[in-house]
């Protein structure tokens, strides 16, 4: 077998060490009545503790890119894994207490998500740089492409597992507090290539508004805040284009968020190594699939909602790992973890200034969300169409 079949072969295991950061993202959020139930907190506070979680991984993504950098990634991935476990065990320590005062229950969930939030901020970009390392730019992308799906993957995986929670309310919960455990999967070869070198070693600090970055993170804010519009209104907007109740419309909802997550790993895994355009071209398409996509989505018919966000979702699939790629071959080698984390910090922000945005757009118009989604992954287009070609 040779080096690059090795490292392709890498990125399966990797995909599924990374995907338990997609498992942790949708049970957790499928566990909320459940943990609602355990702790006596209400829904608001949950979800102020999610948002800190996102905030600490916001601020840490960067640093923990940084710290594969420098102790080497498959290293780095097993402490960040024991560090994600202790926030998980805190986090079953609360739920199996019983009900506690308001105070050390808020705290304790706190505590857990912001751990949490600080190591799974790392998972990614740490095994995006690992891979970036070990491939050349045309096959990087196909790498990164699976681990995308690894983590999509894990999404459906989290929602499956909490399923199971109506015949055996701690079987999900056990499967979270362990889903850590995945990043055991780590490959434990050519961990030297995670490591910075001497020379870019001795840059101790990527700064977001470095040329080489600041591109990517615009393209990396404006495709996430985008789609963050549609995944905020998509229960409320099939409940009336459906002219159905809360709960079927939430059904609705969790089985199109399903299908178009296996699209996305269809794409992933089958489609983009198939691709013979240049990432810069790739970004382009697939921002421009998302454009159309979601202004399909506000046709008032149920089929033409669902091709729209399969086509949405397909776009998102063929742009990201392009332009991450795109950006990785840019940057020295020990810069990649740091590029990645930032990228990953952009992600984020972009998400919840979609989901903020989008649902006050909803109380205006049940349409304005997704003609402003559309607006933004145009500006992407336009952004990709602007960069120089050479640097693909």
């Amino acid at each position: 077998m040779g080096f690059n079949d090795t490292a392709l072969k890498m990125s399966s295991r990797l995909s599924v060490a990374v995907s338990t950061i997609g498992f942790n993202q949708t049970a957790f959020i499928a566990l909320v009545p459940l943990i609602a139930t355990a702790t006596g907190l209400q829904t608001g506070e949950i979800g102020l503790t999610a948002g800190l979680g996102a905030v600490a991984f916001v601020a840490s993504a960067p640093l923990c890119g940084m710290l594969g950098a420098r102790i080497g990634a498959r290293r780095a991935l097993y402490w960040l894994g024991v560090v994600l476990l202790l926030a998980q065990l805190i986090f079953l320590a609360l739920m199996v207490a019983g009900p506690l005062p308001y105070v050390p229950a808020l705290g304790l969930l706190v505590v857990s998500r912001l751990v949490y939030g600080a190591a799974s901020a790392g998972i990614m970009p740490i095994a995006q740089a690992w891979i970036s390392g070990l491939l050349p730019q045309k096959e990087r992308t196909v790498a990164l492409a699976r681990l995308s799906a690894g983590l999509s993957i894990g999404r459906i995986l989290g929602s499956a597992a909490a399923v199971t929670a109506s015949v055996m309310p701690l079987l999900p919960l056990m499967l979270l507090v362990a889903s850590p455990l995945s990043l055991l999967l780590a490959p434990a070869a050519n961990d030297t290539v995670g490591k910075a070198g001497p020379r870019s070693d001795s840059r101790a600090y990527l700064s977001p508004l470095d040329g080489r970055l600041l591109p990517f993170l615009g393209l990396g804010f404006l495709v996430t805040m985008s789609f963050g519009h549609v995944q905020m209104i998509l229960g409320p907007l099939l409940q009336l284009h459906l002219a159905v109740g809360p709960a079927e419309a939430t059904a609705a909802a969790g089985i199109t968020l399903i299908v178009v997550a296996l699209a996305m790993i269809a794409t992933q895994i089958l489609v983009i190594p198939r691709l013979r355009l240049d990432n810069r071209t790739c970004v382009i398409l697939g921002t421009v699939l998302l454009a159309a996509g979601v202004l399909l989505v506000a046709v008032p018919l149920a089929y033409v909602n669902l091709c729209g966000l399969v086509m949405a979702g397909v776009g998102m699939a063929i742009a990201t790992p392009n332009y991450l790629g795109w950006l990785t071959g840019r940057m020295e080698q020990g810069e990649q973890g740091a590029a990645a984390g930032w990228l990953a910090s952009a992600h984020v922000l972009g998400q919840g200034a979609g989901a903020i945005s989008g649902g006050y757009l909803f109380t205006v118009s049940a349409q304005a969300p997704l003609f402003v989604s559309a607006i933004l992954a145009g500006m992407a287009a336009l952004l990709a169409f602007s960069m120089k070609a050479r640097d693909t």
